[in-house]
């Protein structure tokens, strides 16, 4: 009964990564599927289901429908939702965040890979989405020098061109599987875990290339955030292969690591020099996020109920920089970034609501990085540049309106790495443990 569940648990995550009609309606299959799958492991070996009585997953739960409710109420009061033509979208705002959440709790308590070949299905569906919106756009479809600076037609789900920031981000988690690729390339001495290296690295590839025909910024900045630990780790391991008669003094780690971190900033700064005049990168690494993001904080007692009432001018970067206006009635309407998009939106209750049910996943997430360094293997690395992934889609994208789907699948993580986290991304010790908090 198990590897069915599983086989269709994988489908139905490539399935949502391709974002084929009716995405969210799976949503709630997979996490049926999930209670259902964790729910004969634990009957088989006659286990209570602990994870309820966990004080940590209760707590980050009820702040997590306390949020969802607050949330569905405010859009509803404040007239942008109507019903029933949004209907839906409250349904799963209500409910989503609590159930994916509490699935990757759930899920937390299989094998490690198990959780990791989700991911990776995810990736893979995602980076097979984007591949397949850039053929059909195409002409001709081979014409791999074709970029799209502004807006592309997606095969599915829109017949008409979008934006291309709402798609560019589903080729980032193949893009990130460089981290873990080389990890595996170089960090493995068994030939299936190379070739398995390679098959990531070729993935990688892959979303580079996507995100530069839709000529992104943000994937190349997460992929540097998630290369840095990597690099290191290998360089230290590198070093101590060599015998001790050749590195008896502690300092080359530190060496290697310094000049490592000096070549990506030297990396960047040549890359900012020699992409201004290019689309989107013609005003360099220069960013106007930042200062919207600054004016929008300097103003948060204006509305600090929300109801999307903030307007102000601000000014775009690069040669050709514009005065914009953010607001309802401005040529900007979102914030870029999911919290100020809630505080914009409802007001500052969603987000402290919202905070509370996250921040214990969030430190649990770094402490047990931190706890797994230096023993990191590229199953952890692949964890990392998912962490990093999420972490700047919710600082810098208005993911709630532009990837709906990795918006709520964040919870999932949320609540996977909670657990995993806490005993540092590490195997459990037995099928019998769960959660621990």
């Amino acid at each position: 009964m198990k590897r069915p569940i599983d086989t269709l648990l994988l489908l139905l995550t490539g399935y949502v990564g391709l974002h084929l009609p009716r995405s969210f309606l799976l949503l709630y299959v997979i996490v049926g599927l999930l209670f259902w799958r964790t729910c004969l492991v634990h009957l088989e070996e006659s286990e209570p289901l602990r994870w309820v009585q966990s004080p940590g997953v209760l707590r980050s739960a009820l702040f997590l429908l306390v949020f969802s409710v607050t949330y569905g109420f405010g859009m509803l009061a404040w007239g942008f939702w109507l019903l029933p033509a949004d209907a839906l979208d409250a349904l799963n705002a209500l409910l989503l965040p609590g159930l994916l959440f509490l699935a990757g709790v759930r899920a937390a308590s299989l094998p490690r890979t198990w959780s990791t070949r989700l991911l990776l299905t995810y990736a893979f569906g995602a980076l097979l989405y984007v591949l397949i919106a850039l053929a059909f756009a195409r002409s001709p479809w081979w014409n791999w020098s074709q970029v799209f600076p502004v807006s592309i037609t997606v095969p599915w789900g829109s017949s008409v061109a979008i934006n291309v920031r709402s798609v560019e981000q589903n080729g980032y988690p193949a893009l990130l599987l460089l981290a873990p690729g080389l990890m595996l390339t170089f960090g493995s001495s068994t030939v299936p875990r190379r070739l398995l290296g390679a098959a990531f690295l070729s993935l990688s590839a892959l979303g580079a290339h996507v995100v530069g025909a839709l000529e992104g910024r943000l994937g190349w900045l997460t992929l540097v955030v998630s290369m840095l630990p990597v690099v290191v780790l290998l360089a230290v391991r590198l070093i101590a292969s060599v015998p001790r008669s050749w590195c008896r003094s502690w300092p080359i780690p530190a060496l290697v690591a310094m000049f490592g971190l000096a070549g990506v900033g030297t990396g960047i700064a040549v890359l900012n020099s020699r992409l201004q005049g290019s689309g989107i990168w013609s005003q360099g690494l220069c960013e106007e996020r930042f200062s919207l993001y600054a004016s929008i904080l300097a103003r948060l007692g204006q509305a600090p109920w929300g109801g999307r009432r903030l307007q102000f001018p601000f000014r775009t970067c690069g040669d050709q920089a514009l005065n914009l206006v953010f607001g309802a009635a401005g040529q900007v309407g979102i914030a870029h970034n999911v919290w100020l998009d809630i505080y914009y939106t409802l007001g500052f209750v969603p987000v402290l609501l919202l905070l509370a049910a996250l921040a214990p996943s969030a430190l649990a997430v770094v402490k047990g990085f931190v706890s797994a360094w230096p023993a990191w293997d590229w199953q952890v690395c692949l964890r990392w540049c998912c962490f990093c992934l999420l972490l700047g889609q919710w600082l810098f994208q208005p993911l709630q309106y532009s990837d709906g789907l990795l918006y709520y699948l964040s919870f999932f993580v949320a609540g996977l790495f909670l657990v995993e986290g806490r005993r540092a991304f590490l195997e459990p010790e037995s099928r019998r443990r769960t959660l621990h908090s």
